[in-house]
C-alpha cells in the first residue's frame, strides 16, 4: 500500500515539473490572453502598450500623425451621413478601438465602417460634392465596397506589410452590406473582421466616443464582436504584430503613383474651393472637440452657448480647486458625469451642468479653510457655516460656486430661490470603514468599493489641464450607472439636469439675498 502511495507521488511531482518547463519554453503570451484592464486608463493603456519591433520611432511617429488625418477623415464621413440622414456603424478595429482605447487601436492604420446598400446608394450621390479637397471618392467597380482617401498623404511600401494599398492615400473603407431576411451580408463577401450578422445585432445603432467624436456602433456591440471578431472584450494583439497592416504611413505627402493616377483630380480638386471648404486642403483641421454632437431639442442654440460659456467658467473653477489640492496634498476624484466626461470627451460631457467630486473626510477640513480663505474673488465657498440659507438635510457637504452666473430653471422656483444658485463644484466627502471599504455618504448606492479600488489616484486630461479620478473607475462607473456607462445618452435627454443655465449673469435675487456678495 505504501509504494502506491510513493508512486502517486511522484507521477503529481512528475506532472507539475512538465507544466513548470512548458511554462519556461513555449512563449508567455500562448497562455496569458492579454486584455483590457479596467484600472488603466486611454491614457495610461495607449503609453504603455509595446510596439512590434519592426517599427522603429519615427514610424510610429507617423502613424500617430496618420491616425489623426483619418480621425478627420472619419469625423468629416460623419459630418455628411448626419447632414443627409445617411446611416453607418463602426467595424473591425474601428469598432474594437471605439470600445476599448475610447479611439484608435494604437497600431491600426484605416478606418472601417459599415453601411446597407440603400443608404450607400444615397452617399455616392452626395459625398464628391461635401468632401473637402482634399479627399477623394473611390467606388469598386463591383460596388462591394467604397473607400474616401486622403490626397495629401500615402502608405509606404513596407517589406514585412500587405502592399495592396502600397503609395495609396491613408483611408476610410466603407464595407456595403445587403440586408437578407433578418441577416445584414457583405456584398465584398466574409472576411477576418467583417462578417454577415443578425439585423438586429446592428440597428438600432448606439453612440459612443472615438477620440474627439461621437460615432455610431452596433446595438448588441458584444455580441457582435463575440461572433465577428472572435470575443467581447477583445484581446490585445502579442507584441510581434501590434503593427499597421498596411505598411508605414508617410503622412506628410501623395506618393508618386498618386500624383500620376489621380492627376486630373489634383489639378481639379485642389485648385476649387467647394462651398463648404473654402481652400481647404490641410489634413490639420482645426475644430473644436465633439462640434459633430446633436444636443436636445430642448436647448436653443442660444442655451447652448450659455451652457458652453457656463463650461469654461465652471473648468477655471476646478482648475483652482485642484491647484488648492495640489498646494495641500488633498485627496479628491471625480465621479459622476464629470468622471464619465474625463474619460470618454477628455473634458466636458457636452451637456452637462455642474462638477462633481468627492474628497477624503480626513482632508476635508484643511480643504475647506483653503477654500474659505484663497479662492478669487469672483468664486465662494458655500456650507451650512458660509450660508445660513444652506438647507440642513443636504448630502451634499459643501459646493464652490461662481458669484457671475445663474441655474436659470433651479432659481424660476421657490426652492430654487432659498439659496445662492451659482453654477457650482459638487464637494463630497468620502469615508474608510475599518474593514478597508470606501463609504459615500451622499450616494448609498454606490457599494462594494474597497481602498484599493480608489488608490493609487490616476490623473487625466480635463480640457486644457489635468485632474485626479479614481483607481478603478470602471469599477465604480459599472456600479453606478451599469456596464454601458460609456454609450452616449439619446439625443432628447442631453440636457443638464440642472436645466437651462446663464454662464454670464447671476442670478435677480442674489443681490437682495446675498449683499455682502453681490453690489449692483
Amino acid at each position: 500500500m505504501q509504494s502506491i502511495y510513493v508512486v502517486i507521488v511522484l507521477v503529481i511531482l512528475i506532472v507539475i515539473l512538465i507544466v513548470i518547463l512548458i511554462m519556461l519554453l513555449v512563449p508567455r503570451s500562448i497562455y496569458i490572453e492579454e486584455r483590457f484592464t479596467p484600472t488603466q486608463t486611454k491614457y495610461e493603456l495607449d503609453n504603455i502598450i509595446e510596439y512590434s519591433d519592426k517599427l522603429l520611432t519615427q514610424d510610429i511617429i507617423n502613424l500617430k500623425k496618420g491616425q489623426t488625418i483619418m480621425t478627420n477623415m472619419l469625423y468629416e464621413f460623419d459630418r455628411i451621413c448626419r447632414k443627409h440622414n445617411i446611416v453607418y456603424w463602426c467595424l473591425g478595429n474601428t469598432l474594437i478601438g471605439s470600445l476599448r482605447h475610447r479611439g484608435w487601436v494604437p497600431w491600426d492604420c484605416d478606418v472601417d465602417i459599415g453601411i446597407v446598400k440603400s443608404d450607400y446608394d444615397k452617399l455616392k450621390l452626395i459625398v464628391d460634392g461635401e468632401l473637402p479637397n482634399y479627399l477623394i471618392f473611390q467606388q469598386d467597380k463591383s460596388y462591394k465596397f467604397c473607400k474616401i482617401r486622403n490626397l495629401l498623404s500615402h502608405y509606404k511600401y513596407t517589406e514585412w506589410a500587405k502592399n495592396r494599398d502600397q503609395d495609396d492615400g491613408l483611408q476610410l473603407d466603407i464595407f456595403i452590406f445587403d440586408k437578407r431576411n433578418d441577416m445584414l451580408v457583405p456584398a465584398s463577401g466574409d472576411n477576418i473582421n467583417i462578417k454577415t450578422c443578425k439585423y438586429d445585432f446592428i440597428f438600432p445603432l448606439k453612440e459612443t466616443v472615438f477620440e474627439d467624436i461621437i460615432v455610431y456602433i452596433p446595438n448588441e456591440y458584444k455580441m457582435y464582436c463575440t461572433e465577428a471578431l472572435g470575443s467581447y472584450p477583445s484581446i490585445l494583439l502579442p507584441k510581434d504584430k501590434r503593427y499597421p497592416q498596411k505598411g508605414n504611413i508617410n503622412p506628410n505627402k501623395p506618393s508618386k503613383k498618386m500624383l500620376k493616377i489621380y492627376k486630373d483630380k489634383y489639378t481639379d480638386k485642389m485648385s476649387r474651393p467647394n462651398k463648404k471648404h473654402q481652400g481647404e486642403i490641410n489634413n490639420s483641421i482645426i475644430r473644436n472637440n465633439f462640434d459633430n454632437f446633436e444636443y436636445s431639442s430642448q436647448l436653443s442654440p442660444d442655451d447652448i452657448i450659455h451652457l458652453k460659456q457656463g463650461q469654461i467658467k465652471m473648468s477655471n473653477m476646478l482648475k483652482v480647486f485642484d491647484e488648492l489640492c495640489t498646494k495641500y496634498k488633498i485627496r479628491y476624484f471625480l465621479i459622476g458625469g464629470s468622471l464619465i466626461g474625463a474619460l470618454l470627451y477628455k473634458g466636458w460631457i457636452p451637456w452637462d451642468g455642474d462638477v462633481d467630486l468627492e474628497v477624503n473626510e480626513e482632508d476635508y477640513g484643511i480643504l475647506k479653510k483653503a477654500l474659505v480663505n484663497e479662492l478669487p474673488s469672483d468664486m465662494w465657498f458655500q456650507d451650512n457655516s458660509t450660508d445660513k440659507y444652506y438647507p440642513s438635510n443636504n448630502n451634499i457637504i459643501g459646493k464652490m460656486r461662481d458669484l457671475s452666473s445663474c441655474y436659470i430653471e433651479y432659481s424660476s422656483n421657490t426652492y430654487g430661490k432659498e439659496w445662492h444658485n451659482g453654477l457650482q463644484i459638487d464637494i463630497n466627502i468620502y469615508k474608510t470603514k475599518e474593514d478597508g471599504t470606501i463609504y459615500f455618504p451622499d450616494d448609498t448606492k454606490v457599494t462594494n468599493l474597497t481602498v484599493d479600488d480608489i488608490y493609487p489616484l490616476k490623473r487625466v486630461p480635463f480640457e486644457n489641464f489635468s485632474v485626479t479620478i479614481m483607481n478603478n473607475y470602471e469599477k465604480y462607473l459599472t456600479n453606478k450607472f451599469g456596464k454601458e456607462w460609456f454609450i452616449v445618452l439619446p439625443k432628447e435627454k442631453r440636457i443638464a439636469h440642472e436645466g437651462k443655465i446663464d454662464g454670464m449673469n447671476t442670478c435677480d435675487f442674489h443681490y437682495t439675498k446675498y449683499p455682502h456678495l453681490h453690489k449692483k
